[in-house]
């Protein structure tokens, strides 16, 4: 081919093989930015889905410290029997956190509100609901206007007969929270909207009609158009199923993007709304790299390939330079929107220096502070009596510890005693080294006052108004005891056969505790200082069956300063009925409701934690059923439900009681197999899955196969998305194999 070009252009060999090789590089140029554009989109999209899940657990926290908020003013309003006394209270309670309303019914649904206007809730369903005993989160709209929606969180009202005294409802729109006002404020691009079930906007980042929603069974109707004429069906097929996913769409000729996901509080929905320009914010720099890549190749063919090499390393290293800033952007952005408003600063461990970056309470650090943590105590910022507290923390940051959190007093700019909360992360690149330490301080001093007056409130409520309460007061110095147990005969005829409060002791940790509980009662008992809300386990024995009950223990000293301990009291209260159901209600938030096994939620935060720990190794199995889809759509849901439940027993079976074994949603399981070394076992196991399975189902019979990707901790990663990615990789070649199969990410 040469010789022809030459002939028939009586060109030369050289310039012919400059002319190639200047065109192979232009094509090669291209296939670089093609493949750089399609990779950075990947990378964009999935910070974009991060953003949101950050967004949802901000916003959940958010609700969660409301509805505490609201259930401890029910406990509050539970006690006031005088209706001015509610009105004025309810008052006080809207203001602290901006409520548009809040109002205490009775029974009947009939009540006043904080502006001691009488209120109807009669017709309510979230009134209803809360009457029988439940925690409501409803909303309502006010008008055909945008947004003009309202939030309602409604609590029972018990009083300490344990009787539904009545509901409490307080009424706000999402943009009049306090924490709401920092939440989305970092990025002015990102736009984030929240809908509830019946597709009515109730909060947007703009507050004004922005077009995004699309068309939402035509209760939302605007001008927008798809990129895929089907997108917007789907949007509303995802929504109604409570199905996260990416819209891409054009408004007034802009390509935005929207990830919608649900928000985990009833039915709502929330969208993060993003410009083209936020996907693609490093193509520019691409295409000034292959502008000047095929520039510099024209001008100069003869340093055409020192040319590319240096074009090319100098373009990875500004994408690595801009990633690296983006992940510290995006760090940031997520610290401000989880702590609002509080103090941000960076912390340079290397040169012991802390540069405030935000200061929106806690107004006593100055701008940069040097020889830190020394200098808190210097400049008396923290209170001396918390100086090994301090450092150790310090100390933790510097040893690349991820998060350290700690409380302390300290002094504001007014010399004014205060609690503060420090919360300092670590920023890591790729490789593990850390780019920079974030800290943020929230000033708790009210939250810490609350915590106290409430604590010391609910105690001596318990003590004094429990039932099946059992009160023994001891003089230390003589050994007397009294007990005051009312409904209790035999522990009161137990005093008639002890002189001493140690031989009484002997005889209930022998007879009425349960024996792996002893030595925390012994602790109680025997420590000087005060413990409280001490939970044990004591036996008893009914129609001949032992059996054992839940119960507190709050142990009070009065100390003479002269003389020591004079005197303790014992409060032992019955709190098994509670205490039952909150272990149930942890079962119930760790379980897999259909299989039995742990959750999604559960199996990652439970291998995460294990892969955190030093000297550790395991073993990661993704599995997968295969033709699970033939099996749904041919006998049905019921039948695919019964051999997912099959499956999640089998696999159980197959491994131990320290193994960790989840189901990560649909027909997709994860297995953690702790402190495996022979790598011959792990393929046993595999093949033993792996083999053809009868499931019989009713009178169906149908024989399928699981297909299995093995990766190797911390071999072949240093934690769980790493990790699980590689056992993904390794499932991949299983199901393309010819499924029933398993891989390793790397063959032994």
């Amino acid at each position: 081919m040469l010789k022809k070009l030459k002939f028939n252009y009586n060109l030369k060999y050289g310039d012919v093989f400059i002319g190639v090789a200047i065109l192979a590089v232009i094509v090669f140029a291209l296939i670089f930015k093609s493949f750089v554009y399609k990779n950075e989109f990947e990378n964009s999209m999935e910070r974009l889905e991060q953003v949101v899940e950050q967004q949802t657990t901000v916003i959940n926290e958010i609700f969660d410290d409301i509805e505490n908020y609201i259930i401890m003013t029910s406990e509050f309003i539970s006690r006031d029997n005088n209706i001015n006394e509610i009105c004025e209270n309810l008052n006080i309670y809207a203001k602290r956190q901006d409520f548009k309303e809040i109002a205490f019914v009775d029974t009947t649904g009939i009540g006043v509100n904080n502006n001691g206007t009488v209120v109807d809730l009669t017709e309510k369903d979230y009134f209803l609901k809360s009457l029988n005993g439940d925690i409501c989160i409803d909303t309502e709209k006010n008008s055909d206007k945008y947004c003009d929606v309202d939030v309602i969180i409604s609590v029972p009202v018990i009083d300490q007969s344990e009787n539904i005294k009545g509901v409490l409802a307080a009424r706000f729109q999402l943009y009049y929270i306090n924490f709401f006002k920092d939440i989305n404020i970092t990025n002015e691009d990102v736009k984030i909207t929240i809908s509830n079930g019946n597709k009515d906007i109730i909060y947007d980042s703009e507050k004004f009609d922005i077009n995004m929603a699309g068309r939402f069974e035509n209760k939302i109707d605007y001008d927008i158009k798809y990129i895929e004429p089907s997108s917007g069906d789907i949007v509303i097929d995802n929504l109604n199923s409570q199905k996260s996913g990416i819209l891409e769409y054009k408004l007034g000729g802009e390509r935005k993007f929207a990830y919608y996901m649900p928000l985990g509080i009833n039915t709502w929905n929330i969208f993060v709304i993003v410009p083209e320009t936020y996907i693609t914010n490093q193509m520019e720099i691409i295409n000034y790299a292959v502008i000047k890549l095929i520039v510099c190749t024209i001008l100069s063919a003869l340093l055409l390939f020192a040319l590319i090499i240096y074009i090319i390393n100098n373009t990875n290293k500004k994408i690595m330079n801009t990633n690296r800033e983006l992940k510290i952007s995006e760090e940031t952005f997520r610290i401000s929107a989880e702590h609002g408003q509080k103090t941000i600063f960076d912390y340079y461990p290397d040169e012991n220096i802390i540069n405030v970056i935000v200061s929106n309470c806690f107004y006593g650090m100055p701008k940069l502070i040097y020889d830190v943590p020394e200098s808190f105590f210097t400049k008396n910022i923290i209170d001396e009596s918390y100086r090994s507290t301090v450092f150790e923390a310090f100390d933790k940051i510097k040893l690349k510890e991820k998060r350290v959190s700690f409380s302390v007093k300290c002094n504001d700019c007014n010399n004014k005693s205060i609690w503060a909360n420090f919360d300092i992360m670590n920023v890591f690149d790729e490789n593990g080294n850390v780019i920079k330490s974030i800290g943020v301080i929230e000033d708790v001093t009210e939250k810490k006052n609350a915590e106290e007056m409430y604590i010391k409130e609910k105690n001596l409520k318990e003590a004094m108004t429990g039932d099946n309460m059992i009160i023994v007061e001891v003089d230390m110095n003589t050994g007397e005891f009294k007990i005051d147990a009312t409904m209790n005969v035999e522990i009161n005829s137990l005093k008639l056969l002890h002189n001493s409060f140690e031989s009484f002791c002997d005889t209930i940790y022998n007879k009425y505790i349960f024996e792996e509980d002893i030595k925390i009662a012994k602790y109680i008992v025997e420590s000087d200082n005060e413990l409280r809300n001490i939970e044990l386990r004591a036996r008893f024995v009914k129609n001949g069956v032992e059996d054992y009950r839940w119960i507190s223990v709050i142990k009070n000293i009065i100390k003479n300063p002269v003389y020591g301990i004079n005197k303790s009291f014992f409060y032992v209260k019955d709190i098994d009925k509670a205490k039952r159901q909150a272990i149930l209600l942890k079962y119930n938030a760790e379980i897999d409701i259909l299989t039995g096994i742990f959750n999604r939620a559960t199996v990652e935060k439970k291998i995460t934690e294990y892969m955190s720990e030093e000297h550790k190794s395991a073993v990661v199995m993704i599995i997968d059923v295969d033709k699970f889809k033939f099996v749904n759509d041919t006998y049905g849901h019921s039948v695919g439900d019964e051999i997912l439940k099959i499956s999640a027993s089998r696999i159980k079976n197959e491994f131990r009681k320290n193994d960790i074994v989840g189901r990560l949603g649909g027909d997709e399981f994860i297995v953690l197999i702790d402190g495996i070394k022979d790598m011959s076992v792990v393929s046993r196991k595999a093949e033993n899955l792996s083999s053809p399975y009868v499931y019989k189902v009713d009178d169906i019979e149908i024989e399928l196969t699981l297909s299995i990707g093995i990766a190797k901790f911390p071999y072949d990663g240093n934690g769980y998305n790493e990790i699980y990615k590689k056992a993904d990789e390794a499932l991949y070649l299983s199901k393309n194999g010819g499924r029933g199969k398993y891989n390793f990410y790397r063959q032994m």
